[in-house]
């Protein structure tokens, strides 16, 4: 994973895996980071607490409280935010739109147009977004189920560092009775501190 930033933690930061402000791509989730639409980082939630906190303290207005990396304020629309990041190619920042469109957050409900989001970040690089696209194929969401294609897609997930991935092929594996394969997930995941799950999460 590559550091894009050198500023040390504070000291009372909150995540205690991370040793950076800002990372290119998504640490683990006990890390406690979050994605920021303004400027599409992943930032530790301890140093947005103490950038906040900082800002407060010299009267600015919790509405008006900048980015703990761009220094910008927060956007007054995320999915106008997300669309700029989106034409900067941002494959977090299509995946997030995915989300938008599935659970219908400010924007209209489209399992469709959720989909195509992860379709795009999966070509750009997201080894998420494949894990999610094997979901729509285990599940029948905006396609036909096929147990196949999600496998596959699972697979494309793990071939592209996705742990969570391997969690999924190491539980698929286990009930088909294929323990080697099985094995072999389960150890990759796990040598990373995760616990099995039957998908991955969105």
């Amino acid at each position: 994973m590559r550091i894009i930033n050198t500023q040390q933690h504070p000291s009372n930061c909150k995540s205690t895996k991370t040793k950076y402000l800002v990372w290119s791509s998504r640490p683990k989730p006990e890390d406690e980071i979050t994605f920021m639409t303004c400027c599409g980082k992943y930032i530790c939630i301890g140093c947005i607490y103490k950038s906040v906190k900082n800002d407060k303290k010299n009267g600015l207005p919790e509405h008006e409280v900048k980015c703990a990396f761009c220094r910008q304020p927060p956007p007054k629309n995320n999915i106008k935010a997300l669309k700029k990041l989106m034409k900067k190619n941002n494959p977090i920042a299509f995946l997030h739109m995915a989300k938008s469109y599935e659970e219908g957050e400010e924007i209209f409900q489209s399992d469709t147009k959720a989909l195509e989001m992860c379709i795009r970040a999966a070509e750009l690089g997201s080894a998420q977004a494949f894990g999610l696209i094997g979901n729509n194929y285990k599940d029948g969401i905006a396609v036909e189920t096929n147990a196949s294609k999600a496998i596959e897609f699972y697979d494309l997930a793990a071939k592209k560092g996705s742990i969570t991935g391997h969690q999924v092929l190491a539980e698929i594996h286990k009930f088909s009775g294929n323990n080697h394969k099985h094995i072999k997930h389960l150890t990759v995941a796990a040598s990373a501190g995760y616990q099995v799950s039957r998908r991955p999460q969105r």
